[in-house]
Order: C-alpha cells, then sequence, then structure tokens
C-alpha cells in the first residue's frame, strides 16, 4: 500500500513524455494480464523449489497423501506414532482448521505429487485471489495506475505463495475479495422495502457460506 501511494503522488506531480505516458497508460489499461504475465514469471522461476510446509500443518498436509494411500479414513485425520508405543501407529483428528489438510487432494486424485499437488493449488488460489482484488479495487473505482502496481506486487508475491505454506491463510486470501464482491452486489440490490422473498434468500445463502 505505502508503495501505491509512493507512486500515485509521484506520478501527479511528475510528467513523463508523450511516449512513456502512452507506454504508462497502455499497460495500466491491461492491469489483469500484467498480474497473470507476473504471477506466471514468478512462479516459474521458483518451480524447481520445493514446497517448505510449516511444522505447525505438517502433519495435516500429509493425512491427504495418508488418505491417498487408504491408511487413514479422510483427510485430518493424522496417522503418527503412538507416544506410549513407538512401534505402532496411533490415528487422531486434528483439532486445527481442516484447510490445510485438503489443500494437496485435488492433485493427488489425478496422480500428481504431494509437492507438485500442493504448489498446483497454491498457484491456483494466488491467481485467483489476486485476480479478485484487483476486480474488487476496480469496482471501488481505484484509478489503473494505482491498479497496475497493485497487480505487479500481486504477481511477485505468486511466487512466494507456491513455494512455501504455514497455514490455509492462502484459502481466505482467495475468497475474501470475491465475497465482498458479492456483498457490495447484494447491497446494491436490495434495500428494506424489498427485503424479503427471493431477496431474502439471497442474504441467507450469503450468510450461510460465510458460516453464520
Amino acid at each position: 500500500s505505502a508503495v501505491c501511494l509512493m507512486i500515485f503522488l509521484g506520478r501527479r506531480k511528475i510528467s513523463l513524455p508523450n511516449r512513456w505516458q502512452l507506454i504508462w497508460n497502455h499497460l495500466a489499461s491491461h492491469h489483469l494480464l500484467i498480474f497473470f504475465i507476473t504471477a506466471s514469471l514468478s512462479s516459474i522461476f521458483l518451480a524447481r523449489e520445493g514446497v517448505v510446509v510449516g511444522e505447525d500443518i505438517g502433519g495435516q498436509v500429509k493425512s491427504a497423501l495418508q488418505w491417498i494411500e487408504a491408511k487413514v479414513p479422510s483427510p485430518n485425520f493424522i496417522l503418527s506414532p503412538n507416544p506410549n508405543d513407538l512401534s505402532n501407529n496411533s490415528m487422531s483428528w486434528s483439532l486445527r482448521p481442516p484447510g490445510a489438510a485438503i489443500i494437496a487432494v485435488p492433485g493427488l486424485l489425478v496422480g500428481l505429487s504431494l509437492g507438485l499437488s500442493i504448489k498446483m493449488v497454491l498457484f491456483f488460489f494466488a491467481i485467483t485471489g489476486g485476480w479478485g482484488w484487483l476486480y474488487l479495487l476496480k469496482r471501488f473505482g481505484i484509478c489503473q495506475y494505482i491498479l497496475l502496481v497493485t497487480s505487479v506486487l500481486l504477481g511477485l508475491m505468486a511466487g512466494n505463495y507456491t513455494s512455501q505454506v504455514s497455514s490455509a491463510n492462502i484459502i481466505l486470501f482467495a475468497l475474501v475479495p470475491w465475497f465482498l464482491v458479492w456483498l457490495s452486489s447484494l447491497s446494491n440490490t436490495i434495500n428494506i422495502d424489498a427485503f424479503k422473498g427471493k431477496n431474502l434468500l439471497k442474504v441467507l445463502f450469503f450468510l450461510f457460506c460465510l458460516g453464520s
């Protein structure tokens, strides 16, 4: 945000040559494409790097592989050595939110390795979230120059998102902007006088999706 503010203020005070101004305007009008290109390049640059999994969710992530191998009944059931008898394993349900346990499931179901499965899903969430935040900012009327800078920053972050996972917050990063867009759409179409019937069902469904 600080970088965007500095560029915005500097852009207002510094006049660019016409040629550079045209290039800047052209890039700003294609900020979404810039985001996709930057995100892809930053992810490819780190493609050969392994995925660093935080110790807090390591057991949950491995539970997905154990589920594919039919060792546990579902992801988030963790099979680990019994602390009272290390010659045997014990199975327990993780008390942490199950988001980390299902991150690798889509890739594992199609035969990918655990690491590649995590990378593919993290990249999907990074793209979905970045696209959502840019769409939300544009909906709020943020100028194209700020959108361009934001698209580059979000694209560069995508590579980092695909190289490490310490929690399931990447899922929130991907979902929150679209829920805000959905909420904005509901608020624009629903008023107190029409708060019944179909509109009421829309609100109830929205609250259900939020877990309310």
